[in-house]
């Protein structure tokens, strides 16, 4: 009714369908493709050329990058471990999550292939703290895997960023922290 002509987006909610003239169809849950490609084919209109369009990048900033610096070492030096994983279990949203079995697999994996070599940081936010909960319990069974955990509703997003970027290795299903890593 304003006069816009192109109006592209997701198509999910029946209201979408009236709306929008540019509509792509997803079902978030039942994706098998990467976020960032999922993201990519909602761009992919008819007629559009988006061989050029690229993924976001961010920056973190050098106060927050200190403290997660800080936060980093603090983890490393109690375990007496030279770099760390961080895992993000599980979120509340409409994508899969991975079976939460997988998780501590992955650490005993890991842990197998590098003895003593990583110390992995289980992070969450309050809503996700049930995930971390259930990866603990499972990691009885897998008594050499040390681990931290990570609020990062304590430290705020900006040092959660900082985190991401310093870890070798990041592990999560669809979710922002997700998003984050991959822009940076």
């Amino acid at each position: 009714f304003a006069g816009v002509t192109f109006r592209a987006g997701l198509k999910s909610r029946w209201w979408s369908y009236l709306l929008l003239n540019q509509g792509t169809r997803q079902k978030r849950s039942q994706n098998i493709v990467h976020e960032v490609f999922a993201n990519h084919q909602l761009l992919k209109i008819e007629g559009q050329d988006n061989s050029k369009v690229r993924a976001p990048k961010i920056e973190c900033d050098i106060d927050s990058l200190n403290t997660a610096s800080k936060i980093k070492n603090d983890f490393l030096e109690d375990t007496n471990k030279k770099h760390f994983i961080l895992i993000h279990p599980g979120m509340s949203g409409h994508s899969l999550n991975w079976p939460l079995d997988n998780y501590s697999n992955l650490m005993n994996l890991i842990e197998q292939r590098f003895p003593k070599k990583f110390l992995f940081v289980l992070s969450q936010t309050p809503s996700d703290r049930k995930y971390v909960d259930q990866v603990v319990a499972a990691l009885q069974k897998f008594p050499e895997v040390q681990f931290k955990h990570y609020d990062g509703s304590v430290h705020g997003l900006k040092v959660t960023i900082g985190l991401i970027k310093l870890s070798s290795l990041f592990v999560a299903p669809s979710t922002g922290t997700t998003h984050l890593a991959n822009a940076l």
